[in-house]
């Protein structure tokens, strides 16, 4: 069928068992609903979760799901550009 829509996962690293677990159930979840998804591991390198959700948002993602790896606004040059496109931005 159609998708609902494209949600962008932003996770900090597959090296925790746990934010490995939270990317792939949002995935599961949010395609069992009928999205489509693009789920991303930075390894805990803050230039690599900004280039992915700049990747993501040229692809044309409606939604972000991000769990940020730094939380002083490391990001915030690329979260104020999918603000820009109407993007929704959940921070996990």
């Amino acid at each position: 069928g159609e998708s609902k829509g494209f949600i962008g996962i932003s996770m900090p690293t597959k090296s925790s068992e746990r934010w490995v677990k939270d990317g792939e159930n949002m995935k599961k979840m949010f395609e069992e609903l009928g999205y489509q998804t693009d789920l991303q591991y930075a390894e805990d390198i803050i230039e690599n979760q900004t280039a992915q959700i700049e990747n993501m948002i040229t692809k044309g993602v409606d939604v972000l799901v991000i769990a940020p790896i730094d939380d002083r606004s490391g990001l915030s040059s690329v979260l104020e550009r999918a603000n820009k496109r109407g993007i929704k931005v959940i921070s996990y």
